[in-house]
């Protein structure tokens, strides 16, 4: 789950009422997560107004994003549309995001989201007799749904699917004569199961994340301290 959508269901969680003031987000958190190697977030959320935020994310593996989002409510709906970049193969990529969440009954809550973005990535090589270019456009969407159950004030289990494709397009050029590839198809499907704590203010949180037809399984511990 992104992290950035687990603090909207926290807040969420914490007033069975939709009123802006109970969905507060959640200003600084910390994660550290568990695979083959051990990755260290850290990500940072400010309140702008009411509506309005800016937040990012770095980590130790040297992959970063930074935004803004813009949150609103229609009828019991939680909804917020985000724009930021992410951390691309030679420059930042452009991303757009939407996230909505309501509860389906008390303490149920059903959340989904949708990312989309695009990146683009060019190499040169010269020689004697021949000068070559190879460029990559490649084009993202990440989705996903969940369901976070509240089981106490203070214990949350929750479930999510993702569906993740990425489609790209290669140019070759030789000599300055270009050659185009229709592109390949990349398409990762991934399941996560979390527990989330609330316990004054700090949110330990331990999930687990197996994908299919992989063995890219890994399992991730989180901080979230809410000031």
């Amino acid at each position: 789950m992104k992290i950035r959508n687990l603090l909207s269901i926290a807040a969420l969680l914490s007033s069975n009422a939709f009123a802006s003031d109970t969905l507060e987000t959640i200003k600084d958190t910390f994660s550290v997560s568990f695979g083959s190697e051990t990755t260290a977030t850290l990500n940072a959320s400010y309140d702008l107004s009411e509506d309005w935020r800016v937040f990012g994310e770095v980590d130790s593996e040297g992959y970063w994003e930074a935004g803004v989002g813009y949150n609103f409510i229609i009828g019991n709906i939680y909804n917020e549309v985000t724009f930021y970049a992410a951390d691309g193969l030679d420059k930042a990529k452009p991303w757009v995001g939407y996230f909505a969440a309501g509860y389906l009954a008390k303490d149920l809550v059903m959340y989904g989201s949708v990312d989309v973005g695009y990146g683009k990535f060019a190499r040169s090589a010269s020689g004697d007799l021949i000068d070559i270019d190879v460029t990559n456009n490649h084009f993202n969407m990440d989705a996903t749904v969940g369901l976070m159950y509240d089981i106490t004030d203070w214990f949350a289990l929750g479930y999510e699917f993702s569906h993740y494709n990425r489609y790209d397009i290669n140019e070759l050029s030789i000599n300055d004569r270009y050659k185009s590839d229709k592109g390949l198809n990349h398409v990762v499907h991934s399941h996560e199961v979390s527990a989330t704590f609330n316990i004054k203010g700090v949110k330990p949180t331990v999930s687990y994340h197996f994908y299919e037809d992989s063995d890219l399984n890994f399992a991730e511990v989180g901080l979230y301290f809410d000031f």
